[in-house]
């Protein structure tokens, strides 16, 4: 099957890897998402071309059409490194020109807080601009489905993709990151209509066909697998 067209320019990253997966979820019986993940559960070779609801191509494709990655509704990877990386390109070319969030920046919640209604792992969306408050800033989020807008502080470092190594935690100060990329633990539990898959699976040495069988499996209509 030929490749979609390509053009642009763009770049994706490696770092360090995030923990193994083993839960997973299924399309429907015809899916071609499910045909290529049985191919992947069964060890057989993953080639290049179209399965029908899922398209199989070469990295370069997405370096070269970054575009694909904000067409889809969620890019997943393996390295929180990439994670990282990955994000920042994406709202480069959503034209967000700040560090901080902005009106409608996607953000992933790092940290449950019951108290808040908070909840390691979802997505949130931010209802206005991040106030700058030195180490912290001031976010305005409302749940990705809709609800109650709320003001939490949270730190300004995994926003940055920094780490948190210096920082003591808070009840009072939240964990958030950009959540147009997710590493697939992140995304555990959770399915999305049309999903990029950047397969860093070779990180996870043997249990690397696992790690890839979860990621595409996040997909439930559409998916891209770039390798």
């Amino acid at each position: 099957a030929q490749l979609p067209p390509v053009g642009g320019g763009g770049y994706f990253t490696e770092g360090k890897p995030d923990y193994m997966l083993t839960e997973v979820h299924r399309q429907a019986r015809e899916s071609g998402i499910l045909r290529l993940a049985t191919d992947i559960r069964e060890g057989r070779d993953i080639e290049f071309g179209d399965y029908g609801e899922a398209l199989v191509v070469p990295r370069q494709h997405i370096r070269d059409n970054p575009e694909l990655a904000i067409e889809c509704d969620q890019v997943i990877v393996g390295r929180n490194k990439t994670r990282h990386a990955t994000n920042k390109r994406v709202r480069e070319l959503l034209g967000h020109t700040s560090e901080l969030p902005v009106k409608g920046d996607r953000l992933l919640c790092l940290k449950n807080n019951h108290d808040l209604g908070l909840l390691n792992g979802e997505i949130y969306i931010a209802a206005g601009n991040a106030r700058d408050m030195q180490e912290t800033v001031a976010l305005q989020i409302e749940p990705e489905d809709g609800g109650r807008i709320q003001w939490v502080e949270a730190w300004t470092a995994p926003l940055l993709g920094q780490e948190m190594e210096n920082y003591e935690s808070s009840g009072e100060v939240q964990e958030f990151g950009y959540g147009y990329v997710l590493t697939a633990h992140k995304a555990q539990g959770s399915q999305y209509g049309s999903v990029l898959v950047i397969d860093e699976s070779h990180i996870f040495r043997s249990d690397a066909s696992r790690w890839l069988y979860t990621a595409v499996t996040r997909a439930a209509t559409k998916l891209i697998l770039a390798r």
